[in-house]
């Protein structure tokens, strides 16, 4: 069998085989799987991303893991084991200015290309590296790089990353219990089948091999809104997530070249935190000197904040979690407000709730790729129902669900 790639291009290009087939691998700028492709910095997630009047769909800066076989007849499903592995496989792939691509590329800097007569089948995650981020630092005199934990350092030597017949696999993966660090973990359905004829407009080099990602976790975010009846002054001054579960592991599970991902709770050693998606703003005592103020229209908290031009905004932390059951589970989230000046607040045990969606259908867990905004009204109604019901909504991530629930 012949290999895809070589450590030299230009003996590459003196192979026989590679006749009229001397087309570099390299990957189109990858996108994401949602009606709106792009980065929506303000949420912390991938949603509208500009580069000067370019529109792109996943940041240059981003690294990308490839999994690589290729073939000499079609890629038949569940026989990703049975394929030869490119020399790539496992690779991770920087975007390249040059090629204004992500090229996989050799130790030595050289580039792969395809092989004559051979078809190349392939999946992607992000990021390449699900336990660490690199910073870098350059002034005049010096440049060093600083490494951070994405995984809390202490859980991430457990983490395992795997690809094989069934797709992606991720043992114990872990939401860090600092949100700051929470990130979008993506990836792909297998992409079938590739050849250098599938190059456009007979470009030297393939720069279009597409990557479509798709979400792994779940996305948590918090709106307000009171109804134009209260004429008192509703402030935010904070919300508290309890129990959630943050450690799992992932499984693609591809079947008949379809993904139906799941995640997988352990029963022991579980791993639970406690998360504050929303803080007000407090003095050198402690106590509390600011707050978000509920709007007549729904707002997320994080709009909010973006639109506050005091000092007192607080902080909010949209969280990226494991999708996990949550029906009947322990989970509590804790929302501390004020009602003109008074403090007050109000617990939400999920074990003592059953949600439904409009159609009354029962939904009993976050599931991968869904957006759960909880929006806490403030109503007439407030203190006679805790009403808490599912309604489509239109955001970055598909089949959105708000969550409302009067205070």
């Amino acid at each position: 069998m012949a290999i895809l790639g070589t450590i030299v291009p230009s003996c590459v290009k003196n192979d026989p085989e590679f006749t009229n087939n001397e087309v570099r691998i390299g990957f189109d700028s990858p996108m994401l799987y949602t009606s709106a492709n792009t980065k929506v910095s303000v949420f912390g997630e991938y949603g509208s991303f500009k580069y000067g009047t370019m529109d792109y769909t996943y940041p240059r800066e981003e690294k990308i893991k490839i999994f690589a076989v290729h073939h000499e007849g079609l890629f038949v499903d569940k026989t990703w084991e049975q394929h030869t592995k490119a020399e790539f496989n496992g690779a991770v792939i920087r975007y390249d200015s040059g090629f204004d691509a992500w090229l996989p590329k050799t130790d030595e800097g050289d580039y792969y290309y395809f092989h004559g007569g051979h078809k190349l089948s392939y999946a992607a995650m992000s990021p390449a590296d699900l336990t660490h981020k690199e910073a870098a630092s350059t002034s005049s005199t010096t440049s060093t790089t600083s490494t951070s934990f994405l995984i809390d350092e202490s859980y991430a030597s457990e983490v395992t990353v795997s690809f094989g017949n069934t797709g992606l696999t991720i043992e114990n993966f872990q939401v860090s219990e600092n949100p700051d660090n929470h990130f979008e973990l993506l990836y792909t359905e297998i992409h079938e089948n590739k050849v250098p004829s599938d190059k456009v407009n007979n470009a030297e080099y393939y720069s279009g091999l597409p990557i479509q990602f798709k979400h792994a976790l779940s996305s948590i975010h918090f709106s307000l809104v009171k109804s134009s009846s209260i004429t008192q002054d509703i402030v935010l001054t904070g919300i508290k997530m309890s129990n959630i579960q943050c450690k799992g592991s992932f499984n693609q599970n591809i079947q008949n070249s379809v993904s139906n991902p799941s995640w997988t709770i352990p029963v022991a050693n579980q791993l639970k935190h406690s998360f504050y998606p929303y803080q007000a703003a407090t003095d050198q005592s402690g106590a509390i000197v600011g707050g978000v103020s509920f709007p007549p229209n729904p707002q997320y908290i994080s709009s909010l904040l973006t639109q506050d031009e005091t000092d007192n905004k607080g902080t909010s932390h949209p969280l990226l979690l494991i999708p996990q059951t949550i029906a009947n589970s322990d989970i509590e989230i804790r929302i501390d407000y004020t009602v003109d000046g008074t403090p007050t607040y109000k617990v939400i045990e999920f074990n003592n709730l059953s949600f439904s969606d409009i159609n009354g259908q029962a939904v009993t867990s976050w599931l991968p790729g869904y957006r759960y905004t909880f929006r806490l009204k403030y109503s007439d109604e407030t203190h006679l129902n805790d009403i808490i019901y599912f309604s489509p909504s239109t955001d970055p991530w598909p089949d959105s669900k708000i969550i409302e629930i009067n205070l």
